[in-house]
């Protein structure tokens, strides 16, 4: 059995014993919370959103119990439903960044694509919380698609800045110092996260691709 199986099967098995305790205790909004976050884990996502509505209805005003719902509606394809209850947990907390941060993913993902909407609610996501590393990395990411490499390159330093076990925004900068022929930095960066990440076979690639144009090979 693989580990990935048997995660799954972990994962199984917390839920049905969180079923049995919500079925026993149906007005346990924190317990309907964890049923959604498993279901959506292993990607069973009518379910998730049926915990998730119980959760909005037992938390009213909570906005993780909002965020939580705002995603289950997406990964159902409920787009109009998602942004609307999004939206609400913002203008319920407006200091909350990662309120911000789900609304931009909201955006920035399929099937919307809208990187100009996600770029303003990420940004949102920094002002909110200048120390999230994840909503700088977001930020870059977006500017990054609306093709504004140098700006992508300030908050992906922003991102490993503020958390330097940040693998993704390591590797996001590394590749723009590739594209903008930084080969130096690129290289160290790469061997930054190539210590937590050996598996990555995309940037080993690189980074040897990298070494070899710094010698001339």
């Amino acid at each position: 059995m693989s580990d990935e199986e048997r995660d799954e099967q972990d994962i199984e098995a917390q839920i049905a014993e969180l079923e049995d305790w919500f079925f026993r205790n149906p007005q346990d909004a924190s317990a309907a919370y964890k049923l959604a976050l498993l279901l959506l884990e292993i990607e069973r996502f009518e379910e998730a959103l049926e915990y998730a509505e119980q959760c909005a209805v037992l938390a009213p005003g909570d906005t993780s119990a909002l965020k939580l719902l705002g995603m289950a509606r997406d990964y159902n394809g409920l787009v109009s439903e998602a942004e609307k209850i999004l939206t609400r947990a913002t203008e319920i907390d407006p200091k909350d960044a990662d309120a911000w941060l789900c609304l931009g993913a909201h955006f920035y993902q399929s099937p919307l694509r809208d990187y100009a909407e996600a770029l303003k609610y990420f940004s949102r996501a920094c002002a909110a919380d200048a120390k999230s590393s994840q909503a700088h990395m977001c930020r870059g990411e977006a500017l990054e698609k609306l093709g504004r490499p140098s700006e992508a390159r300030s908050s992906y330093i922003l991102a490993v800045k503020t958390d330097n076990e940040n693998l993704a925004a390591i590797k996001a900068l590394a590749m723009l110092e590739v594209q903008g022929e930084n080969l130096e930095k690129a290289a160290d960066l790469l061997r930054v996260y190539l210590k937590d990440a050996p598996d990555d076979r995309d940037a080993r690639w690189t980074l040897e691709r990298i070494l070899k144009k710094m010698v001339g090979a």
